[in-house]
């Protein structure tokens, strides 16, 4: 059976896949939501907003989970990469001996209801609470009794200088709308707190200086910090849902490629060895994924009991249960070997 599957160059591999596919789909999430901004059907927007018709003005930014496809597609793309990669890493053989031929089919029965599941959760995820935040937003715009031309911007964002749409709330999650939610009253009513948030040193400084000074913000310097805001929390969701993305396709891949390794062989998969590695590239350690590190498995099947419970076939496994806070900007990797030693004793026993 194979033993270079954790050698340095199948290593060098999967952190060049990851290198290269996070920013891509960290750039195309970006460039989707730029695309839903800025054909956004302003005029219909408004009037919608103005007949307190909310469905028809979230139909007028044209929400769809078409604006999600490249992404998708990305991501199956990293999939299709790792399991290749993992295959071909690997010299497999027969337990007889004897060489065999395995390749990655990413066309498998398995491999397409992945795909297929993989959709629905990204795509009709992303497109579903994108329209959710949008009614938060334009109830909360109503409540406040802001103009139906100021939610629509609050949305979409308005037009820099570069022609483009920046800030607006769309592509946010909900919790960085309920951020953009607190810096707005803040702004309005309590400037101090307001340092207190995530802002850039030149709007902190100016808010120092307005505090010192007694004075208060005006409407346009609130919008503008507000856009500043909403972007910097836009690129900063397109590098999680890039780097989360990337991780969970790649070891989907790598977990798949071993399923059909051992089917094609028919090595037993009791000589499997799964180990859980916290590879400590992650923004923030998760102390219980530190725990982790160095737990092993045998077989494809036995899970990995994580410190709260949770079970986890490997990082990114969602099979059991687990959630966001498991999976979001999770860096951790399954690595697999072969028990050497005993697959030599069991083809001995057999015979082989």
């Amino acid at each position: 059976m194979s033993t270079r599957f954790n050698d340095a160059t199948y290593e060098r591999q999967i952190r060049e896949l990851t290198s290269t596919m996070e920013p891509r789909i960290r750039a195309e999430f970006l460039a989707a939501m730029n695309d839903i901004k800025s054909r956004a059907q302003i005029d219909a927007l408004v009037g919608s907003l103005r007949s307190n018709d909310i469905q028809s003005a979230i139909n007028a930014i044209n929400i769809d989970p078409g604006a999600f496809a490249k992404i998708n597609s990305l991501v199956i793309e990293t999939y299709g990469k790792a399991g290749v990669d993992t295959i071909s890493s690997g010299n497999w053989i027969y337990p007889n001996g004897q060489r065999a031929v395995v390749r990655f089919n990413s066309l498998s029965p398995r491999s397409e209801a992945w795909a297929r599941e993989q959709s629905a959760n990204l795509v009709f995820g992303l497109s579903d609470e994108a329209k959710s935040v949008a009614r938060d937003v334009i109830a909360d715009g109503y409540a406040l009794g802001r103009r139906t031309d100021r939610i629509a911007l609050d949305l979409v964002g308005r037009i820099g200088a570069n022609g483009r749409r920046v800030g607006g709330v769309v592509g946010l999650d909900p919790q960085s709308e309920q951020w953009v939610k607190n810096l707005r009253g803040y702004l309005e009513t309590d400037i101090g707190r307001a340092l207190g948030m995530k802002l850039n040193n030149r709007d902190k400084d100016t808010l120092r200086r307005l505090i010192s000074a007694g004075k208060t913000l005006t409407a346009p310097q609130i919008d503008n910090l507000l856009r500043r805001y909403e972007n910097n929390l836009l690129m900063a969701r397109g590098r999680k849902i890039g780097r989360t993305e990337t991780i969970n396709a790649i070891e989907m891949g790598k977990y798949e490629a071993w399923k059909q390794g051992l089917e094609k062989t028919g090595i037993p998969e009791k000589f499997i060895v799964r180990k859980w590695v916290h590879t400590g590239r992650a923004l923030r350690d998760r102390p219980d994924h530190v725990i982790m590190n160095g737990d092993e498995k045998r077989g494809l099947q036995s899970p990995h009991t994580m410190p709260d419970g949770v079970l986890m076939l490997h990082p990114h496994d969602t099979s059991y249960g687990a959630g966001p806070n498991h999976i979001v900007h999770c860096e951790c990797r399954e690595d697999y070997r072969i028990d050497k030693k005993g697959l030599k004793l069991w083809r001995a026993s057999q015979g082989l």
